[in-house]
């Protein structure tokens, strides 16, 4: 259940993702359905008018390894090609005519041989997957898409540096834990990545106490950064054997803690007149005392309060309104200015800047343990993963009946004859193997450098520097290239005023527009439109740009009015398709930490409210998982029942320890239930504002204090867990598999949304999340185990009802997916046929078919 992050529309953006990152995977059969596009008479209309599509806003991380919302995600997807597709009944497709690298691939699992053990297989069975490669397949610049970059791309996925929202390293391939970890001990490889933790922690730990110290032995004196940092370097230097990392570290840490106040100052823009307050007594009448960003930034910092009893406004630095004349620097610099340096130990505990930090360091330890291997000797133990070969690289091999011969190179190492068969071995079976090996092939030549390129010789070098944060950072996610992404998919990218050559990311992205030229290249034919554009477009505004021609192909919430509209239009045709997802309110246990606090939230939120946004064309979802999967709960009911006089939610954050403090503030050992419910997007239309807003009423009477506010970043903030309560959606692929988004080993950003990585690090503080996590991660483990369906399903309604308890996901609802479009502009001809739509097919799956008509003007 690999899931990518929506404002509203998650299962249309998905079926819009017509090459590579949302695509299932593949059996040996085509479904014949796929065209090579042809052309026998020029369409002008094609050639000179740009089809345009509404998009989400996006966070501009276009980058086939670590793109994490479904917006950016799409935009990539036109650029790229999967290995494997899937057609409408979601079933898997390879073959010559389907937009796809494989050609035929097969899937045999047997007894493990001698050889397979003597490469590492750790079970009585493996699993052999062979992938017959196309030898027809250019990049956008005209160079062939090969092996080496099926290689290169598994070996980034698969280091153990990666911490994009892949999870192809939850797949036990042959050999893959001892190649990240660089030991054959299951036992070591079990706990390896503890090793660092512990390291970093301890880290942390040395540069709070030396700083703690330093104030306590200077506390006569009023301490500046520069005074403070004097004595540190000074510590550091009499004592460098154990205080070696802290200056490293605590400069690190206020260059992440800056930054997490920029962040902050831009999350508060045009957030002020959202932030409303009530007095005990006049619940009725909502008090919005600010107008400035400056204002939104200080009071949610804490450096402005309100009393509920008086409802009086106080701040820290005079009258509340001062702050309306300063700057966004005076305002950043003066938290900045009251946190350091005396607030060196909180920055570290309990800011955002302490997870980033911590990772960082993480990183750190793991780079400096792996560059000690490498300078050892012949360097890494373990230089490549042993259950992935060049199947026919020295010899032939057989696949699905027909033999493909060792292929034929010329003196450049061009491809001249025969295909390229790659193989994957896996101990036992996993269902979800074949899913995770439908990844995009990205071109090696520009997400890799020269440097290792020139290195690769498929034994210990495949275009990527192991365990490298560096390399992940510069080389393959560098400023150049995450905003601009190259692919072999139906379309590249290209400049407003049209060309591809010497394109730069703000070309390519140049407010809230994206834009594309066809890829000449593309292996299925020439696409028909000539240029496509992707335009940003608020919900609430999707009818009118249709109406007015703006925009040729919307999404717009499928609500009864808004298709009634749609059907008295003149020139547009609307589809409605079940989405392959749902709607949920997500709470963060790293920023909300007693479980019965988040419980008593998801009590005050109805459920019914949200589903009503939809009228008829939504019902409610009762579980983590789309009701289109096979592994729903059918009898599953609603697991925290509404209560709207609060009286529930009273109870559970009294039997928590919370008392009303003297402002009127629900508060336990200085801890405010003060928290910010967030929207994600712009507009207040969204099927969960009404509930979130009814909830924040119910809340405050007893003793809270939310606020419910939009933001267009919500889904970048989701991405490093910078968000308390929020309401999004998730968009689902066909396998229920729910190790992404809730596994205690997944280092994707998903788990950052539940706080698991503060969890992790303080179990003391999280006892019962704690023993959740675990017994749902292993419940996950064993669903990947069997291939039986029944099974899977037993296991599923488990891990959901586990994921319940865990109190932070309340799904919300299941909708339909609308799409709307001018068709007096677009050949409904084109689209693909309404009998064959589905959650996983949409109405452009075959973009490169899509024309406009000939007489369009």
């Amino acid at each position: 259940m690999k899931k990518k992050l929506s404002l509203l529309t998650f299962g249309a953006l998905v079926a819009l993702t017509v090459t590579g990152c949302n695509h299932g995977n593949g059996q040996t059969s085509s479904s014949g359905s796929s065209s090579i596009s042809t052309s026998p008479t020029v369409n002008t209309v094609n050639e000179t008018v740009p089809l345009v599509l509404s998009t989400a806003e996006f966070d501009g991380v276009f980058s086939p390894f670590f793109s994490t919302n479904s917006a950016d995600s799409s935009i990539v997807g036109l650029t790229q090609i999967g290995m494997i597709g899937n057609n409408s009944a979601g079933e898997p497709i390879v073959g010559e005519n389907e937009d796809v690298v494989v050609l035929d691939y097969s899937e045999e699992t047997r007894d493990a041989t001698d050889d397979d053990k003597a490469i590492g297989a750790s079970e009585d069975k493996v699993t052999e997957y062979k992938f017959v490669l196309k030898n027809n397949i250019k990049y956008s610049n005209g160079s062939a898409l090969s092996i080496k970059d099926v290689l290169f791309n598994l070996y980034v996925y698969l280091d153990p540096s990666y911490n994009g929202s892949s999870t192809i390293y939850s797949t036990d391939i042959v050999g893959l834990k001892r190649y990240r970890t660089q030991t054959a001990s299951e036992k070591e490889q079990e706990g390896f990545k503890t090793r660092f933790q512990v390291a970093a922690q301890g880290r942390i730990d040395q540069l709070t106490s030396l700083s703690d110290q330093i104030i306590k032995d200077h506390s006569s004196e009023i301490l500046t950064e520069t005074s403070f940092l004097d004595y540190l370097t000074t510590s550091v230097n009499a004592n460098p054997t154990t205080y070696g990392n802290v200056l490293g570290d605590y400069n690190k840490a206020l260059s992440l803690f800056s930054e997490e106040l920029n962040s902050d100052y831009t999350n508060a823009i045009d957030t002020a007149t959202d932030i409303s307050f009530t007095k005990k007594g006049d619940e009725d009448n909502l008090i919005k005392p600010f107008e400035t960003n400056m204002e939104a930034f200080l009071y949610n910092e804490g450096y402005i309060s309100f009393n509920k009893d008086t409802g009086e406004i106080t701040a820290t630095y005079g009258e509340y309104t001062d702050a309306r004349t300063w700057t966004k620097e005076q305002c950043i610099q003066y938290v900045y200015a009251d946190k350091v340096p005396y607030s060196i130990s909180e920055i570290v505990s309990y800011w955002a800047a302490a997870d980033n930090l911590f990772d960082y360091i993480v990183a750190d330890e793991m780079e400096k343990y792996f560059n000690d291997q490498k300078n050892q000797g012949n360097g890494l133990t373990y230089k490549n993963i042993s259950g992935i070969t060049f199947a026919n690289k020295d010899e032939a091999v057989t696949v699905n009946g027909k033999t493909y011969e060792k292929p034929t190179y010329d003196s450049t190492g061009a491809l001249v004859s025969g295909n390229e068969v790659l193989s994957i071995k896996i101990n036992g079976v996993d269902p979800k193997a074949i899913w995770n090996f439908a990844f995009t092939v990205a071109p090696m030549y520009y997400y890799s450098d020269q440097e290792h390129i020139e290195k690769f010789d498929f034994e210990s070098n495949f275009g990527v520097e192991y365990m490298s944060q560096t390399f992940l950072n510069n080389v393959v996610n560098a400023a150049n290239k995450v905003g601009l992404p190259v692919g072999a998919g139906p379309y590249q990218a290209s400049k407003a005023s049209g060309g591809t050559t010497n394109v730069t990311s703000s070309d390519f992205a140049d407010k809230g527009v994206v834009y594309y030229e066809r890829n000449e290249n593309f292996h299925l034919g020439k696409p028909k439109i000539k240029s496509i554009r992707y335009q940003v477009t608020p919900a609430n505004s999707m009818v009118t740009v249709l109406q007015t021609g703006e925009v040729d192909f919307v999404e717009p919430n499928a609500k009864p009015k808004t298709v009634e509209v749609l059907n008295g239009l003149e020139n547009v045709t609307s589809q409605r398709v079940k989405t392959a997802g749902y709607g949920y309110i997500g709470i963060n246990a790293g920023e909300i930490q007693d479980l019965e606090v988040r419980q008593a939230i998801m009590h005050a939120i109805s459920v019914d409210e949200v589903v009503g946004y939809y009228g008829t064309m939504a019902e409610p979802v009762y579980r983590s998982m789309s009701r289109t999967s096979w592994a729903y709960p059918k009898d599953a009911e609603l697991y925290y029942a509404y209560d709207s006089t609060g009286a529930t939610s009273a109870r559970l954050v009294a039997d928590a320890g919370y008392t009303l403090g003297s402002d009127g503030v629900l508060q336990k050992d200085g801890k405010k239930l003060k928290y910010t419910f967030t929207i994600a997007g712009e507009d207040k239309d969204h099927p969960a504002w009404d509930a979130l807003y009814h909830a924040a009423e119910v809340l405050n009477r007893i003793g809270f204090q939310i606020t419910v506010t939009t933001d267009a970043r919500a889904l970048s903030k989701l991405s490093v867990g910078g968000l308390q309560v929020w309401a999004a959606a998730w968009g689902s692929t066909i396998d229920p598999d729910m190790y992404q988004v809730y596994h205690k080993d997944s280092t994707a950003t998903s788990v950052l949304n539940w706080g698991y990585k503060k969890i992790a690090a303080n179990p003391n503080n999280y006892p019962r999340e704690t023993e959740i996590i675990a017994e749902l991660s292993q419940v996950i483990d064993d669903a990947r185990s069997v291939t039986d369906q029944p099974t899977r399903t037993n296991y599923y309604a488990h891990a959901l009802d586990l994921v319940m308890d865990l109190a932070v996901e309340l799904p919300t609802y299941q909708r339909d997916d609308l799409f709307a479009y001018n068709n007096k502009k677009i050949d409904s001809t084109s689209l693909t046929p309404a009998k064959e739509l589905s959650p996983y097919k949409g109405l452009l799956s075959e973009i490169w078919n899509v024309s406009l008509n000939a007489n369009y003007r």
